[in-house]
């Protein structure tokens, strides 16, 4: 045995040591070596006393071994200079403890290796979050090495992430409490913010103060591209405003929320843009929706949401307004944005006015709400465009009708419930039967359905295409049987914008032609001014095809304010039909009779044929053959009948017989009072008489 300088008890030249039962290591001592363990100060007493004691007995004594929170029990077996014994309770305690310090150290150095390596920033802090190590991560941050030693974890947190990453980390410097796991923004170097995950956790080192560990990855590449796909799946790609999945999701949020003051919804739908679409192509459509998304963002406080509902419509929410009031005023504001300037698209100025629907938020849910403000447009938009509607309860009732009336008329179309009914055209000076309108007749469940409800509906939902085709191969074997039995009468078929614009509608009409055997002269196509005014380029010219075969192209309602009378040497039209509302005050408004003159006049000119539709009166007939107006049809000359009563008027000779005074008008649905073909009886003078029965596109 031998001490050494500093007090401390050493072992030396320790051999054959091996296990004598249970925990004790029998060691011998030779007296040369190397030292094996040491024991401090604190234990000499105690081995002192036991090596007296261990001469003549074998007591065992317990002292402390350094560095080991254990008891080395020692006793002394056998006492002599040349041979010391001891016995040590838990024999791999020194061995352990050797091993136990190798392991942190290689421990450590992997812990900085694996901290070199990884993207992730890595921190070792104080448990009052003060930094003490940072990993060559840092750098990605802008941070030189060793600059954020010394320096809080606070200081490199955005404030308003703050309170969370604070919560975090006191779970963490709690004993027992699991990990902390935040996310915040991280200043860098140069002063700006990045997004980061981190992870907050106590370190515990035996024989070194406790510690925080906080590792943190940059996500800010992962943060913007949410960020893009959150704004790519609620806003629109074209205008950027919200769209309507944002729109459906803000109403929601405030009848979750309650409105503060009146809420309401605006709907607005662009008057013409389909035809803007059909005349200069979608892409100067979609520049014109940008200009207008930008006039009707700038119409309005910023507190509302716009948003662009879906093709031309657009949607706002207005939520806390003062007053319903307030809600229609900003709807105002916006009809005029549109119409106060022409927007410029393709070098070409393209005025439009809007249809705008108002609904306020009374009750119910925010469905209902969207919906009352888009039934509200709607009804705008048939009353014209180019005004505010504000939604009242009858509208929804409209609504359902017609949805009611669309399944009804197209079970209708696949059984084929209808009927035609035909509206001679005459010659006004001699009576001869010259063509015949063909009208559409549908009776539902019995009772007759005015053709200016179900045609709408049938316009709406694009069941009209069908229900045309229908018509036109109809009325041109109708045609074809009248050439048959030696009567030379047109026919003359009504076509709508949709139908015009459906797909192959030239092939359809040339195959109906060649299906049929109609001499093409034989069948005139009637269209709407306005529609043919504003159609789109490819729709005129299919038009002006089908008038080269030798089909006659018809302008209806002319006159209503769309076409100037010297844009008809444009148009390649045969017969211009003078729009009823003109024929009705011939007799008693002086414009109108002038203006109606002027139009027989000009089309004489041009070489169209020119038919006064709605005679009802006999002043009426008088007056336009005085104006040198050649043809015409109205319930004077003839009501809307079957082709078999066609076939009994007098075609060229005798002439047909005209009444001397005004008669009743014919409701065109109910039956006629007289045998066929024949003039009803005078019944006394009776108030103006409605204009006549409607085509099939009204």
């Amino acid at each position: 045995m031998a001490m050494d300088s500093s007090g401390n008890v050493i072992v030396v030249g320790v051999s054959d040591a091996g296990f004598v039962g249970g925990d004790w290591l029998i060691i011998k001592y030779s007296g040369a070596g190397v030292p094996l363990w040491t024991l401090g100060p604190h234990g000499w007493d105690d081995l002192v006393a036991g090596m007296n004691q261990g001469i003549s007995s074998t007591p065992a004594i317990t002292v402390p071994y350094r560095g080991i929170d254990e008891w080395v029990r020692i006793a002394i077996l056998s006492g002599g200079t040349a041979l010391l014994a001891l016995a040590a309770r838990v024999a791999g305690l020194l061995v352990r403890d050797r091993a136990a310090a190798a392991g942190r150290q290689e421990a450590g150095r992997q812990f900085r290796v694996l901290a070199d390596r990884i993207a992730d920033v890595v921190l070792v802090c104080s448990l009052d979050g003060t930094i003490k190590w940072a990993s060559p991560a840092s750098t990605r941050y802008g941070y030189a090495a060793g600059d954020l030693a010394g320096r809080r974890l606070a200081e490199l947190v955005h404030p308003e992430d703050l309170v969370a990453s604070t919560r975090a980390v006191q779970s963490a410097v709690r004993r027992g409490q699991p990990s902390g796991r935040f996310s915040c923004r991280v200043r860098s170097a140069d002063g700006t913010w990045r997004h980061a995950e981190a992870l907050v956790s106590r370190y515990h080192d035996p024989g070194a103060p406790d510690q925080l560990l906080v590792t943190a990855r940059d996500v800010s590449d992962q943060v913007a591209l949410r960020r893009q796909v959150t704004h790519l799946t609620f806003h629109d790609a074209l205008t950027g405003l919200p769209n309507r999945a944002y729109l459906e999701d803000r109403a929601r949020d405030m009848f979750a929320a309650g409105p503060r003051g009146t809420a309401g919804a605006i709907f607005l739908d662009l008057d013409g843009f389909t035809e803007v679409n059909d005349s200069v192509g979608h892409g100067a459509g979609d520049l014109l929706l940008t200009q207008a998304a930008r006039r009707l963002r700038a119409a309005v406080p910023p507190e509302v949401t716009v948003a662009r509902w879906g093709g031309d419509e657009f949607a706002l929410l207005v939520e806390n307004a003062a007053s319903a009031g307030e809600i229609v005023d900003i709807a105002e504001r916006l009809t005029l944005a549109v119409a106060e300037a022409p927007f410029t698209v393709a070098d070409r100025d393209v005025p439009l006015t809007a249809s705008v629907g108002v609904a306020f938020a009374n009750g119910g849910g925010h469905g209902d709400l969207l919906r009352n403000a888009d039934v509200a447009m709607s009804r705008a938009k048939e009353a014209g465009g180019g005004r505010v509607e504000v939604f009242a309860a009858h509208m929804h009732a409209d609504v359902v009708r017609r949805v009611e009336l669309a399944s009804d008329l197209r079970r209708a179309i696949t059984e084929r419930e209808f009927e035609l009914a035909y509206q001679p055209v005459v010659d006004l000076n001699t009576g001869r039967v010259l063509g015949a309108e063909a009208l559409i007749r549908w009776s539902r469940a019995g009772e007759p359905v005015p053709p200016a409800e179900f045609l709408g509906v049938a316009e709406d939902s694009g069941l009209i295409v069908e229900l045309g085709d229908w018509v036109l191969r109809k009325a041109c074997r109708q045609a074809v049987a009248w050439q048959d039995s030696g009567r030379a009468i047109t026919v003359s078929v009504n076509f709508s914008r949709r139908q015009l614009s459906a797909a192959r509608f030239t092939d359809s009409v040339t195959a109906v032609l060649d299906e049929t055997g109609l001499d093409p002269g034989a069948l005139t196509l009637e269209i709407a001014e306005r529609v043919l005014i504003e159609g789109a380029a490819p729709m005129v010219a299919g038009l002006a095809a089908l008038r080269r075969r030798g089909l006659r192209l018809a302008i209806d309602d002319f006159g209503t304010g769309y076409a100037s009378l010297a844009y008809l040497r444009q148009l390649p039209v045969d017969i211009i039909k003078i729009d009823p509302s003109f024929v009705a005050g011939l007799d008693h408004d002086p414009t109108l009779g002038m203006l109606t003159r002027t139009i027989v006049q000009v089309g004489r000119e041009l070489g169209i044929e020119v038919v006064a539709e709605g005679i009802e009166r006999a002043e009426q007939l008088d007056a336009l053959r005085d104006m040198g107006c050649g043809l015409g049809q109205g319930f004077l000359i003839a009501r809307p009948m079957p082709a078999h009563e066609v076939e009994t008027l007098p075609g060229t000779d005798p002439p047909l017989p005209f009444a001397a005074a005004p008669i009743e008008p014919i409701d065109p649905i109910d039956p006629p009072d007289g045998a066929p073909g024949q003039v009803p009886p005078m019944p006394p003078p009776a108030p103006a008489a409605p204009v006549g029965s409607p085509p099939l596109v009204p």
